[in-house]
């Protein structure tokens, strides 16, 4: 008999928050306040920054940008992973804190 268990079991998605290193303040609590809506509803967030063209001069800047989402993010996320660099765009999931 076939079992109904595979109804049961949740789904993890997992959604894309994209910044650029330009983003402005309000932009940044927009993005800030749907992140932790997605982590609250239990799905990980993949937290994106792409550079264009002169903007690669300040990965840094873009590198701190990230550090200071993760932390405003505060005891809602965890970090599911590094703090990746390929191409232009910085990467880093994060995953609902249990």
């Amino acid at each position: 008999m076939l079992t109904l268990n595979f109804l049961l079991v949740h789904s993890i998605d997992t959604k894309e928050v994209r910044m650029r290193p330009v983003t402005e303040a309000h932009d940044y609590q927009v993005k800030l306040k749907s992140a932790s809506k997605f982590l609250s509803k239990g799905n990980r967030v993949k937290l994106s920054m792409s550079f264009n063209g002169r903007e690669l001069r300040f990965k840094d800047q873009g590198k701190e940008l990230m550090l200071k989402f993760i932390e405003d993010l505060g005891p809602a996320a965890r970090v599911d992973g590094p703090l990746n660099f390929k191409t232009s765009i910085y990467t880093v999931m994060l995953a609902p804190a249990k």
